[in-house]
């Protein structure tokens, strides 16, 4: 813009900051410059080059102000006609620029990584030198994309905390994933630079559930957990993968807190009859689990007990009687044990057999010691002979194992009919005998 003369008359309509003027001046000379602001804020002039000779006044020409002497910057308020007086005592050209003072901000922390839930928000602390609008800027860890979050507030200088509620410019909540946050300042004209303020990870994925029974439905089956949290996590959690509690109700009764056995995501307590057995009908097992971050799901399995057969169970004190000549004999192949086990072989595989008459009525058993095929836990089931073929008669899945031949076991189990049965497993051995 050209130079106003010490002489000349100020421009009918005086410019807006950011302005710059230039000009050179003669020893002694003054020249005058004309300009308004936009906003109450804080504003500087900055002299090119910096050690120009120049003295700098400002006057105020509405409301009337008394002159500011060697002014650099100060408080400026709208609607005024500002007068800038740019003297020199020796001959110089120069440049000064009248602008609004670029926000700062300092100590910005946000903690480290956070890890935000369903209502879960993101917050940092910061110092601020002058009012600004202070926004967030994220990028993404998956897709390294920004995303600036305008605010329509100014925060006034000093130490504040910022807090963001996970949502865009469109008040939409971001998806799931983990994001770098960082915070800007601006002004109606300049915008500081983005100072990291930490990690956010959004988690609003309930977690997945998977029910199984452990064997058929019959008044002894237990329900298997399978538990997972999809949804992603910071590298240290409160609890083991991120599950925080598991509850299970049966039938609509009240639920019960669930004991998480470790140390796989799936080594969860069965849900078991609470009356020590299932009665003949329809039941149903719902196991509802909240992960870390606040995110709570459920899941369901129905299954039908049959009732009664109408056999007639020996006494548990049974003698032992002859063979009977022309019995079938059971099947102790590996075939016909694995075709036996069959609904456990998802989970479990063969770890130790034994197929003998246990107890001297001239039916066999098969007692089969079946290693979880993922994690420490074991179960020790029991088949009776029924014809030719194997028929479960027991199974226990509280046993655990960490490693066969470190530790060993001992049941005395008392089977459907009432007769009674010791296995005991230690290393390589593994016996099974009539109790």
């Amino acid at each position: 813009m050209a130079a106003l003369g010490n002489t000349a008359a100020l421009a009918d309509t005086a410019p807006q900051v950011p302005v710059t003027f230039s000009g050179t001046l003669v020893a002694g000379e003054t020249q005058s410059f004309h300009f308004t602001v936009p906003d109450s804020e804080l504003y500087r002039a900055t002299v090119s080059p910096a050690n120009a000779p120049l003295t700098l006044t400002l006057t105020g020409q509405y409301p009337q102000q008394p002159p500011i002497k060697n002014w650099q910057s100060g408080g400026l308020w709208p609607l005024v006609d500002y007068t800038l007086d740019v003297h020199s005592d020796v001959a110089t050209p120069f440049e000064v620029t009248v602008e609004e003072i670029p926000p700062k901000l300092a100590n910005v922390s946000g903690g480290g990584i956070q890890y935000a839930g369903p209502n879960g928000s993101f917050t940092a602390t910061y110092t601020l030198d002058v009012p600004a609008y202070v926004e967030p800027v994220i990028t993404s860890w998956d897709y390294h994309d920004g995303l600036v979050v305008p605010v329509n507030y100014m925060k006034s200088p000093g130490d504040e905390t910022f807090t963001w509620n996970l949502r865009d410019a469109d008040g939409k909540r971001l998806p799931d994933g983990w994001y770098s946050v960082a915070l800007r300042a601006r002004n109606n004209t300049a915008t500081s630079l983005a100072v990291p303020a930490g990690e956010v990870i959004i988690d609003s994925t309930p977690p997945a559930i998977d029910l199984q029974l452990d064997g058929p439905p019959d008044s002894h089956a237990g329900v298997l957990l399978d538990i997972m949290d999809p949804g992603p996590h910071p590298p240290s959690l409160p609890h083991p993968y991120g599950i925080a509690s598991v509850r299970a109700s049966v039938d609509g009764r009240s639920s019960k807190a669930m004991a998480w056995t470790g140390p796989s995501l799936w080594n969860w307590a069965s849900a078991t009859p609470p009356d020590g057995a299932w009665s003949p009908g329809r039941h149903t097992v719902t196991v509802t689990a909240i992960d870390d971050a606040g995110n709570g799901g459920s899941s369901s399995i129905s299954f039908t007990v049959p009732g009664p057969t109408g056999d007639t169970a020996p006494p548990a004190n049974v003698v032992a009687a002859p063979v009977i000549a022309g019995a079938p004999q059971p099947d102790c192949s590996t075939a016909a044990i694995k075709s036996a086990i069959r609904p456990f072989t998802h989970r479990f595989k063969l770890a130790q057999h034994e197929c003998s008459d246990l107890t001297g009525d001239d039916a066999s058993e098969l007692v089969v010691l079946l290693r979880a095929k993922r994690g420490p836990k074991t179960v020790a089931a029991i088949y009776r002979q029924a014809g030719a073929a194997w028929a479960l008669a027991y199974r226990d899945i509280r046993h655990r194992i960490r490693r066969i031949g470190r530790v060993s076991h001992d049941l005395r189990e008392t089977l459907r009919d009432g007769r009674k049965i010791r296995v005991h497993w230690s290393g390589s051995r593994f016996l099974a005998t009539g109790a």
